[in-house]
């Protein structure tokens, strides 16, 4: 019997981003194609656990091991990728890289905005510690074959204990984030310091503000090149303009 392939998660639900269709596109030519040459398995969600104006597809991604096992799709480690990233021709194996443990990039380019959403979460966390230099930004995260199912259970246990309060926050009270800080708070109560920070490059994230998108620096430097904090017609003209200067790479 052969083993089981790692899987790179990507979620695809419409009705919230009217521009996912036209932007996933330079995604998925990128993703495919590191999956396939690092032999991996790509899986595309693409129908609800439930409506996306009641539960965010941020949220949603989090069922990855019901869809898994529902499509009968056998797994190793899984990582989640959001498709506003594209990922390098030559970028080495990120699975690798993660060692089998929850890993991510550091998201910590805007203090003021980690430590408002940590506290503003943190009624919900009252034991819990969370510091804004090892916030993980959920664009790229890898979760270990072992644990990875029961991490999952222990979010949406939380999320669906506390949507109404999770939603008020997101849309109206706080503001700071969906998904994100509640799960790096429930990362630190279920890992601890088995969490496992990865090379900036597996997440380049916050391109406009590091000044990177001069010159191409992002593809020259990155291996994952994240095009959040962009307005909407932004993200799909830098994405187009990307997959154009490199697709031939491809």
């Amino acid at each position: 019997m052969s083993e089981a392939p790692n899987i790179i998660f990507m979620t695809s639900l419409g009705g919230w981003d009217n521009e996912l269709v036209e932007y996933q596109q330079y995604s998925l030519n990128t993703w495919k194609h590191y999956a396939a040459k690092h032999g991996h398995k790509l899986v595309l969600f693409t129908e609800s656990i439930m409506n996306t104006r009641q539960m965010r597809p941020t949220w949603q991604r989090w069922h990855v091991y019901d869809v898994l096992e529902k499509e009968d799709v056998s797994y190793n480690q899984v990582a989640l990728v959001d498709l506003d990233t594209m990922v390098k021709w030559n970028a080495p194996d990120i699975f690798e890289a993660s060692q089998d443990r929850y890993s991510g990039v550091k998201d910590n380019i805007n203090p003021a905005w980690n430590v408002e959403s940590i506290l503003g979460y943190k009624s919900l966390f009252p034991d819990t510690e969370l510091d804004w230099d090892s916030y993980i930004n959920n664009g790229v995260v890898i979760l270990p074959s072992k644990e990875g199912k029961a991490f999952c259970k222990k979010v949406l246990d939380f999320y669906y204990a506390n949507q109404g309060e999770l939603n008020y926050k997101e849309a109206v009270s706080l503001r700071r984030g969906s998904d994100q800080t509640p799960v790096n708070y429930l990362a630190v109560e279920f890992f601890g310091d088995q969490r496992n920070f990865l090379n900036k490059r597996f997440n380049m994230m916050h391109l406009p503000s590091t000044d990177v998108l001069k010159e191409d620096m992002y593809i020259n430097h990155g291996y994952v090149w994240h095009f959040n904090v962009l307005l909407p017609h932004e993200r799909i003209n830098y994405m187009r303009y990307t997959w154009n200067k490199i697709s031939q790479n491809y």
